[in-house]
């Protein structure tokens, strides 16, 4: 009698039927016995209602489905899983955007009117060569993500160059605009912290004065009311409108273009037959009417990450924009003194990276490891969040977590378990692909689908581009995946990682002058800006009168500059010596303040903007013995 028990996943048993481990139910046992008659499933890659379903003589016999497969079926050339997979599984539990469930994620945090917003932006203001408002859908500080590593990056170039940065985001979670008629609050994060939440109209109302450059730039409208964005544009009164082209949206509320989840359908015309067999389709024209409004309203330049998401976005939306261009979020630079992976005999280690959703190819993948798993030639791995990671038989699940102040870690993940193969699945076109850079920067090749869009085209050349899921199954089951790495694995001979660059902060900056010397040294005393002469190799000012002196200049933190160090302290000029009335101040002296990073001997850096106390003095004098080299912001 045929065992079932090898077939039996008891890892994705549990982990999908939580009750029979509660229970504290054998998985195998349970399933032979009565789970396949309940419709459960014992792996991933067979589907017992689906086979019941095409096979009535099984269903009528009462035979476990699993088994007749196993004896007979397989041989007869019968189905295991639906044509497409778990494709059919996930038509049948579509739902519409709107149908989905909003969250409410308002912190712990106060609710501000216009006063308290304004007194929360003094200091920087006063301080600041310029001010960036920019939007997304959720907390860059709290949340995982692509887009969201882009923004944080963003706020540190912009910081660094002297300008301060708020950003908003709807504080209730949604899969599409606001509810017409349901204002969405909004979340404040100011050069990278939270100050709390506010309306719209507050947030407007605080805007009404800004003696600064000002830029206005939108990274995701999800969640936001498109009257409101326009209100916060012309509050601001920016120079420059920047709408970001990390996704569609601005095509379909199904902002991946994927018909029904499945298939890009490249946003055809509303009224197509295409649309109308869509679960997007009957919302479409309401959807592009309030995104069309918020155009006819705000001038913006449009930028994307990549080329080839610039010409999606502009063909298949034709909003009036003032520009559209392509500026990438990161780049893969030269690292000379670190050693790439050594040469091994072992199995070949392939990775998926990131959240198990079916746009990014996951039932593919899952299907994949299902057939290959058991192969001594494939290790099999999945690098995610730890609540993102999904347990499987012959799947290794690695937890990594890129934030703002770890925006490598997912490259020293892939690198430390030497990974040799990470899988690039999406059936949408990626507008850039954070995953892909990552891998090669982490030494690994990227196997792409065609449908990836950025991802294959990262790796055109390099890489290995399949045309669908039936030419990556051959690819593996023929062994020349295998083939393929274990050569590669004699051939490294340099390393890489990845330069964030700034995104909106260098847009207008040429590639080849990223890097500014010039600390632009500036001081304020009580918020007031005061000019220094020159005396011996010292800058002098007058601060009779005074109270608090604030030393501003260009920061960056050395790990920004060269991806390989961890330092990421905030530097800006580095100082021998402080004097107030000719008396030098030693480290850790009261009149200290905030922004200094002291050691026990001179010369010490300032974070940027470092204050001191100067209450009863005259004069001061600063030696600057060093300054760092910074990001050239626009």
């Amino acid at each position: 009698m045929t065992d079932l028990t090898p077939h039996i996943d008891r890892v994705y048993y549990e982990a999908n039927y939580p009750d029979i481990a509660a229970a504290g139910r054998d998985a195998a046992e349970h399933y032979t016995t009565t789970g396949w008659r309940e419709g459960r499933n014992p792996n991933a890659w067979f589907d017992t209602l689906h086979y019941l379903s095409a096979n009535p003589d099984v269903r009528e016999a009462g035979i476990n489905p699993l088994l007749h497969y196993l004896r007979q079926g397989q041989s007869e050339g019968r189905q295991a899983m639906p044509h497409g997979g778990g494709h059919h599984a996930l038509l049948g539990r579509l739902e519409h955007p709107a149908q989905t469930q909003w969250i409410d994620t308002a912190p712990d945090a106060p609710v501000l009117e216009a006063a308290d917003i304004a007194d929360a932006l003094r200091d920087a203001l006063a301080a600041a060569r310029g001010f960036a408002l920019a939007l997304s859908h959720d907390n860059y500080l709290a949340i995982s993500g692509g887009t969201q590593a882009v923004i944080a990056d963003e706020q540190r170039k912009y910081n660094g160059g002297g300008w301060t940065y708020l950003h908003l985001s709807p504080t209730r979670a949604g899969p599409t605009l606001a509810e017409i008629g349901r204002a969405p609050m909004l979340r404040m994060i100011h050069d990278g912290v939270g100050i709390g939440v506010a309306e719209t109209a507050e947030i407007v109302a605080a805007m009404a004065s800004l003696p600064l450059a000002r830029i206005f730039i939108v990274h995701s409208l999800l969640g936001h009311e498109p009257n409101d964005v326009a209100a916060l544009s012309e509050a601001v009164d920016a120079a420059r409108n920047i709408f970001w082209a990390h996704d569609y949206f601005a095509a379909c509320e199904g902002f991946r273009l994927l018909r029904n989840g499945l298939a890009f359908c490249a946003a055809p015309p509303p009224e197509s037959m295409a649309c109308h067999v869509c679960i997007h389709g009957d919302t479409r024209p309401t959807h592009l009417a309030r995104i069309g409004a918020l155009f006819d309203r705000v001038s913006f330049e449009m930028v994307a990450p990549s080329p080839l998401a610039r010409d999606i976005w502009t063909s298949a939306t034709r909003l009036p924009v003032r520009a559209a261009r392509a500026h990438p979020h990161c780049r893969l630079v030269p690292v000379a003194d670190r050693a790439p992976p050594q040469a091994r005999g072992d199995a070949v280690r392939v990775a998926y990276v990131g959240m198990p959703d079916t746009h990014k190819g996951w039932p593919l993948f899952q299907d994949l490891v299902g057939v290959m798993g058991a192969s001594p030639d494939y290790t099999f791995y999945h690098f995610a969040d730890a609540h993102a990671l999904r347990p499987l038989r012959d799947l290794r699940g690695v937890a990594a977590t890129v934030r703002p102040d770890a925006p490598l870690a997912m490259v020293a993940a892939l690198r430390d378990a030497r990974i040799d193969l990470v899988l690039m699945l999406s059936p949408w076109p990626e507008t850039f692909s954070l995953v892909t850079m990552e891998a090669l920067a982490a030494g690994a090749e990227v196997l792409a689908l065609a449908t990836s869009g950025n991802a294959a085209a990262l790796v055109a050349g390099s890489g290995t581009v399949l045309p669908n899921a039936v030419g990556l199954l051959a690819h593996f089951t023929s062994g020349e995946a295998a083939a393929r790495a274990r050569a590669r694995r004699q051939t490294l001979t340099a390393s890489e990682t990845l330069l964030w660059i700034g995104t909106t902060a260098t847009l207008d900056v040429p590639p080849g002058a990223t890097m500014v010397q010039d600390p632009d040294l500036r001081f304020l005393l009580d918020n007031v800006t005061r000019r220094a002469h020159r005396r011996v190799g010292e800058h002098v000012l007058d601060v009779t009168g005074g109270h608090e002196l604030r030393i501003v200049s260009r920061h960056a933190a050395p790990a920004d500059l060269r991806p390989e160090l961890s330092d990421r302290r905030r530097l800006g000029i580095a100082l021998g010596r402080v004097a107030l009335d000719g008396r030098s101040l030693p480290p850790h002296d009261s009149r200290f303040g905030a922004g200094w990073h002291m050691s026990g001997t001179a010369p010490f850096w300032t974070g940027g903007d470092a204050r001191l106390d100067v209450t009863g003095a005259r004069e001061l004098a600063l030696h600057v013995s060093r300054t760092a080299i910074y990001w050239r912001t626009a």
